[in-house]
């Protein structure tokens, strides 16, 4: 029973991956949302404002550089998940993703240390967008954020 749990939620993050990637190449959004090497420069400097050691850097866009860096990590974990998964639920047919791996074992700790790393980022996220205020952490959930200067609604 709990092996077909696992298996359908699963699907669902591979099926909710999908639909996000289709979703960020269809929008153009994937543009400000993946890090690039242009990035680079500005992690250290949030993470020192973050950390209440600096001020706050300017931001070009919509994510700064850490949230940029981040985002990309997830989706790397989350890439990760479904290749080591996939090994892992398929061995003899796919023995040779599960030996590309390091072997049936190591695919099992990549597998798991990805996962842990996945549950970790969503506790700080949450507390990073209510830390930025409750109108952020309210367009998390609804998808639609109120510019304060102009009242008017931005759908994400």
């Amino acid at each position: 029973m709990a092996g077909r749990r696992h298996l359908t939620f699963a699907w669902v993050l591979a099926g909710a991956g999908l639909v996000y990637v289709v979703y960020q190449i269809k929008t153009g959004n994937y543009r400000q949302v993946l890090f690039t090497l242009r990035d680079m420069a500005g992690v250290w400097s949030m993470v020192r404002h973050y950390l209440l050691l600096g001020p706050e850097p300017f931001q070009r866009g919509t994510y700064n550089s850490l949230q940029k860096l981040a985002y990309t990590v997830v989706i790397g974990l989350l890439v990760a998940l479904v290749v080591t998964g996939a090994a892992l639920h398929k061995p003899v047919q796919l023995s040779w993703l599960a030996t590309l791996l390091g072997g049936f074992r190591l695919a099992r700790v990549w597998h798991f240390a990805a996962m842990c790393a996945l549950l970790a980022f969503i506790p700080v996220h949450v507390l990073m967008v209510a830390l930025h205020g409750w109108r952020n952490f309210a367009s998390m959930w609804i998808g639609i954020r109120a510019d304060p200067l102009t009242h008017s609604h931005r759908s994400y």
